[in-house]
């Protein structure tokens, strides 16, 4: 069994990376978790890329939080656009005070 993790924790301008195997290539977890400025996404693992894809991009399941950082890891590791709740809210935004 093979078990490549993932894990990124920010806070503020620190963030730091690390990563594990374990046996054959079968099997393979992705996980991170990040914190910036007491804003916790809480610890999220999934058994496929793209589940852990999806979950970088979903807001509600990581608070709200870290979103510049998850959008960085998805860029590194995942295919298609990165777009939130977030992203979304902030062009609607910006249209509105044109």
């Amino acid at each position: 069994m093979k078990h490549l993790a993932l894990s990124i924790v920010a806070a503020g301008l620190l963030a730091g990376c690390a990563g594990s195997s374990n046996g054959s290539s079968d099997n393979r977890s992705y996980e991170y978790e990040y914190e910036v400025n007491g804003c916790k996404t809480g610890r999220h693992t999934f058994s496929s890329q793209n589940d852990y894809c999806n979950g970088l991009k979903d807001d509600e399941r990581n608070n709200y939080c870290a979103w510049s950082f998850r959008k960085q890891a998805y860029e590194q590791s995942c295919s298609g656009s990165f777009e939130s709740a977030i992203l979304e809210w902030d062009e609607t935004l910006t249209s509105d005070m044109m």
